[in-house]
């Protein structure tokens, strides 16, 4: 069953009982309710008059045609022998007296309203349902009357004006219930449509939100949780798509130094080596080979071990930028003087104490160098920096040599990558893995990298945050 019919059924079921228990309780209840209240304005009426009354008939009489006006009440005042003395109600016969009825109440109970107590009952005469108020004033009697017989036609009359009332209200209720869930249900169907389509993996469609409402909150929710679901399926699509390159680049990589240790092991075996000149040949390429496949293993699993921020390997501990400075200019010493290339080191002094994996930073800035050494003009310059900047820490290398093309800038993080695709430049193991690594250190220090070309060189940098970046002085 459809949201709306359940909400259009519910109110009209409501709506029903509240009718039938409001006709209930007045068929009921009101009858009594009615001779309640009457009862209690006799006694109050007739406290009133017995408190004003001293002896004198004209000292009341206004109140009393006040109060039967006001309040419908036959009231009489009578002689002991039933005689009226006073009727409220104009034509009062001057022999008329109190019907057998009341005259015989007031002779049963003539001490207990001598004694200043008041008489009120319940009474039918003739098929005349009354109400009798009698009390002592004086030598007369004070005697009120109201009649019941209207109240049953009253609640006859009410119940239909509740009936009529209430199939009104039903009537038009339920047009407002209806055009209001329907409103309301067309919402939530489109919030069901949308997500049957995340279900699908479709994500393309969002849902118009146009209030502050519950179901409005839900279907900003429904965009949100879309979006979210779509940019990290993009993003496993993407992480994916880079994992199947990286394993077809590596089976690359490895095939040609793989091919040149079983062609030369072959040699050996078949004895095309058959001098010992020749031998020691096939053993050298053997022996360089597996060592380039050794590097390359290394490398890939330093990429391994970064890959993720927060991953078990990872050391925070503290370093200097000094110590790093240091240790990178006794590894690169010897191939900066081959190229007579001039290096410089800057760092600013709110640096000079770093918070950080020691050997996963010199490994990332030993990439930067060895690239800008094997890209460096003969006799040019290179410049290693660590600069405070903000709310973070850089580190960066610049060589000067040719630029890089723009559109090739974005494509060099990416792990077996390199510009020149026909060779491995110089004969030296460039892997395109360098930078993919700096890339995971860079990434496993909650930082990023960067690059761009300056005029004469190119500097290629990372970042870290200052919080991870400095150490603390307690």
């Amino acid at each position: 069953m459809k949201i709306n019919m359940k909400y259009f059924l519910m109110f009209g079921g409501f709506m029903l009982v509240v009718i039938l228990v409001m006709i209930f309780l007045d068929t009921a209840y009101l009858e009594r309710y009615y001779i309640f209240q009457n009862e209690k304005n006799m006694r109050n009426v007739g406290e009133e008059i017995a408190e004003a009354y001293h002896g004198e008939l004209d000292q009341v009489k206004q109140y009393i045609r006040d109060t039967d006006e006001t309040w419908n009440f036959v009231i009489r005042i009578a002689q002991a022998d039933g005689q009226l003395v006073y009727d409220a109600r104009p034509g009062m016969d001057a022999n008329a007296g109190l019907d057998p009825s009341t005259l015989s109440r007031i002779r049963e109970n003539r001490e207990q309203l001598q004694a200043g107590e008041a008489l009120q009952y319940t009474d039918m005469v003739e098929k005349w349902a009354r109400i009798v108020y009698i009390r002592q004033i004086g030598d007369l009697y004070l005697v009120m009357q109201k009649s019941l017989n209207s109240i049953n036609q009253t609640i006859d009359i009410t119940n239909q004006f509740l009936l009529i009332c209430g199939c009104c209200l039903i009537v038009v209720g339920l047009g407002v219930t209806y055009v209001g869930t329907r409103n309301m249900t067309r919402r939530i169907v489109r919030i069901s449509k949308r997500a049957e389509r995340i279900a699908q993996m479709d994500f393309s469609e969002r849902i118009p939100v146009t209030s502050k409402d519950e179901i409005s909150s839900l279907a900003q929710s429904i965009n949100e949780m879309s979006y979210q679901l779509d940019s990290s399926i993009r993003n496993l699509q993407e992480d994916i798509d880079k994992r199947r390159q990286l394993v077809r680049n590596m089976a690359h990589e490895l095939k040609t130094p793989v091919a040149a240790v079983k062609g030369y092991a072959e040699g050996l075996q078949f004895g095309v080596a058959n001098t010992p000149e020749k031998i020691q040949t096939y053993c050298a390429v053997i022996v360089e080979e597996c060592d380039r496949i050794d590097d390359l293993v290394q490398k890939m699993l330093l990429l391994a071990k970064t890959d993720t921020v927060g991953q078990p390997g990872i050391v925070r501990q503290a370093v200097t930028a000094e110590e790093l400075i240091q240790m990178l200019q006794n590894r690169f010493q010897l191939k900066e003087q081959e190229k007579e290339i001039r290096g410089e080191q800057y760092y600013d002094e709110a640096c000079a104490n770093l918070y950080g994996d020691k050997e996963l930073l010199f490994q990332a800035l030993s990439n930067y160098l060895d690239n800008a050494i094997r890209y460096c003009t003969y006799g040019g310059v290179i410049r290693l920096e660590i600069r405070e900047q903000k709310d973070r820490i850089d580190f960066t290398v610049y060589n000067e040599g040719s630029p890089i093309p723009e559109e090739e800038l974005p494509k060099l993080w990416d792990a077996f990558y390199r510009v020149d695709q026909s060779r491995t430049r110089g004969g030296t193991r460039n892997y395109g893995i360098g930078l993919a690594i700096v890339n995971s250190v860079a990434h496993a220090h909650g930082g990023d990298v960067f690059v761009k070309n300056e005029e004469n060189g190119v500097v290629f940098g990372f970042w870290i945050p200052k919080t991870q970046a400095a150490v603390r002085s307690d």
